[in-house]
């Protein structure tokens, strides 16, 4: 059985040569299809979040947050998508906020032990809140990073994370031939190939995302007691305490 095509090999020949004409785009060039998923993908996270500030308050109301509190940040794109901002002003000047962002903590494949490498640079119950804002699903070992927020999470303190849900999205790809080509043109060709060395299928990338509306809430029932789902546009806000 021969390998199916990738999306832009679809583009004709007359189509390429329009597009070269009006555009002095070459949609046969690799680093030109790079550069248009570019387009789409980069810079999502800040956007998505610009979008969503009434739920990242939420977010950080939960984390019940005062100031002089000890806070772990971890996630993606913090600073630009405002999540450090929001952080620093409900801790103020005494608090300490540690921040770990996958983008500068070396995020080179999918898959990555950030969150244990950030967690381990400390004692146990030392913060006062653990916040993870979207990357929980590049962990490596889901089990291990869990444990490892928690241990670092002093006892009656919370942990929130808050993570995409890809499942509604997926569901339209699914059922509609022309955001399935869209889909794949944004986000399973160039960027992610690059990442994961090779080109991924829609189940592929179904199955790396996952469910965290159900898997997040198991992987931390073993650790903390009184978790909470709130799902939002295809955010999920998950809440959870420490045992004291």
């Amino acid at each position: 059985m021969s390998e199916e095509k990738s999306v832009w090999e679809y583009i004709s020949e007359e189509e390429s040569n329009w597009l070269k004409r009006k555009l002095g785009v070459d949609p046969h060039d690799e680093k030109e299809q790079f550069k248009a998923n570019l387009m789409v993908v980069g810079g999502m996270l800040p956007l998505c979040w610009s979008r969503a500030r009434g739920f990242m308050d939420l977010m950080y109301h939960k984390a019940e947050l005062r100031e002089g509190d000890r806070v772990l940040l971890l996630g993606e794109d913090l600073t630009t998508s405002g999540h450090v901002e929001a952080a620093r002003r409900r801790i103020g000047e005494k608090g300490e906020l540690q921040v770990a962002d996958y983008l500068l903590e070396g995020l080179e494949t999918f898959e990555s032990d950030v969150i244990e490498r950030a967690c381990a640079k400390f004692g146990d119950e030392y913060f006062d809140a653990v916040i993870l804002a979207h990357g929980f699903h590049h962990a490596i070992d889901k089990d291990r990073a869990a444990r490892e927020m928690v241990r670092v999470l002093k006892k009656g303190k919370r942990l929130v994370i808050a993570e995409m849900i890809l499942a509604s999205t997926f569901v339209l790809a699914e059922q509609d031939v022309h955001l399935q080509c869209i889909f794949e043109k944004a986000f399973l060709s160039k960027v992610f190939e690059a990442i994961a060395g090779r080109r991924l299928s829609l189940e592929e990338a179904k199955e790396w995302i996952g469910d965290p509306e159900r898997d997040i809430p198991n992987v931390f029932s073993k650790y903390l007691s009184d978790i909470s789902v709130h799902p939002w546009m295809g955010i999920v806000l998950v809440v959870g305490a420490k045992a004291r």
